[in-house]
């Protein structure tokens, strides 16, 4: 004869371990069963939470009873409890049973009388303030986050735009020191030209008057050739100051290059290797061609003296350079494609402490220079609308690109 005694002992029908339970834990708590988290239990704390009385919910689905719910991992949640028998733990999912609020759940399974899990006890508590305020917190902290990241950003921008600032007012300073250079080297060369040519005329009227023998006919031929020399220097300044005689017209820098294959053979040594690399055909520029010319001598003579003694090559390279591409600075003013001329050697290369100086006008390293002559190349290029770039690394030799503003023409 079976007894009740020897009956399994159903977890459920436990209700008073089920309330000294939940009468130890001040936190709503609730009891389900079986697959369906049919409402076995609750004590009047989950009552009052619900805003409804415990008798309610007996007998019911826990979906039913909190519909809303479904809507978040809850469900899930007391689907592997009951599955695995493994706690589990929700941090404030929010549900508007009544009003937004979030709670937080902590499950674990009831085990049946063999062993596995036949239900979950689910504690509850309300966690809605503290939401809002972890809520607050992070759109605290991601407001906090956002104004470093601005204010980041803002003393950026201001430390690029004094960074532009103080290159602003080099470039000024640096155009107010090329202005005033080219307004006194203008004044000097137009004196020194007044008193030039009357010695000039004097020495030749003087030297016309004396017998071919005399004595006095060297000193003067001295005279003359010396006067030459300095009016060379003058047109030279006048170049410098952009007040030279230009004569317009159309000109092809590769074909003026071309024609000027054995005066710059002259100027190099043997030991140079003289390569170029023309482009044909070129658009053509509107320039002066004996101007140029002095650009070019200037130029291939500056890279003939950085290679020096040594064996070397010096490169002369002409070709178009498009709009847009910035392999050099461009003017400011440049719409049209440009026509370049770039003069490269295999020299040491410029110093980078004086690379800022080398178009100064009377700045030379070189014991019988003059510092004109880079000065006068850039005063070519000034007055051309063009400008004169250089590029240069300590042991890899350097290049200088004149580039001048192209016309719509091609020379056939």
């Amino acid at each position: 004869m079976t007894t009740d005694r020897d009956q399994p002992a159903d977890p459920f029908d436990q209700s008073n371990l089920c309330r000294s339970f939940s009468e130890r834990s001040p936190l709503p708590m609730v009891a389900v069963e079986g697959p369906n988290h049919v409402i076995r239990y609750a004590n009047p704390d989950f009552a009052k939470l619900a805003q409804t009385t415990t008798v309610d919910f007996l007998g019911h689905r826990f979906i039913d009873v909190v519909p809303e719910l479904a809507g978040n991992d809850c469900m899930s949640a007391l689907a592997r409890v009951l599955r695995t028998g493994s706690p589990e733990f929700l941090l404030e999912p929010e549900h508007h049973l009544h009003s937004p609020k979030s709670w937080s759940y902590v499950m674990w399974a009831i085990l049946g009388t063999s062993g596995v899990p036949s239900g979950v006890m689910i504690q509850l508590a309300d966690a809605t303030e503290a939401a809002a305020l972890r809520r607050k917190s992070t759109a605290m902290i991601e407001a906090l986050l956002l104004s470093a990241i601005q204010q980041h950003e803002l003393i950026d921008t201001i430390r690029q735009g004094e960074l532009d600032r103080r290159e602003l007012e080099t470039q000024m300073f640096q155009a107010k020191k090329l202005e005033s250079l080219g307004v006194l080297a203008e004044g000097i060369a137009h004196d020194l030209n007044n008193t030039l040519t009357p010695v000039l005329g004097f020495a030749e009227l003087a030297a016309d008057g004396l017998p071919t023998d005399s004595i006095a006919v060297p000193m003067l031929d001295a005279v003359r050739a010396n006067v030459r020399r300095a009016t060379k220097l003058v047109q030279q300044i006048m170049a410098y100051s952009g007040k030279g005689r230009y004569v317009i017209g159309p000109v092809d820098l590769s074909r003026l290059v071309e024609e000027m294959t054995d005066m710059l053979r002259e100027i190099v040594s043997r030991k140079i290797d003289l390569r170029y690399a023309l482009a044909s055909p070129l658009p053509l520029v509107e320039a002066d061609a004996t101007h140029l010319r002095q650009v070019i001598i200037n130029l291939v003579t500056n890279a003939f003296e950085a290679i020096g003694e040594a064996e070397g090559t010096i490169s002369v390279r002409t070709g178009v350079l498009p709009a847009g591409q910035r392999t050099y600075e461009t003017p400011n003013d440049a719409v049209a494609p440009l026509v370049f001329m770039e003069v490269a050697d295999s020299g040491l290369g410029i110093p980078a402490d004086i690379i800022d100086k080398i178009f100064d006008p009377f700045f030379t390293t070189k014991f019988t220079g003059r510092g004109l002559g880079l000065a006068v190349v850039q005063g070519i290029a000034r007055a051309h609308r063009g400008s004169i770039q250089v590029r240069s690394s300590p042991g890899e030799g350097s290049s200088f690109c004149l580039l001048l503003p192209s016309s719509t023409t091609l020379l056939s």
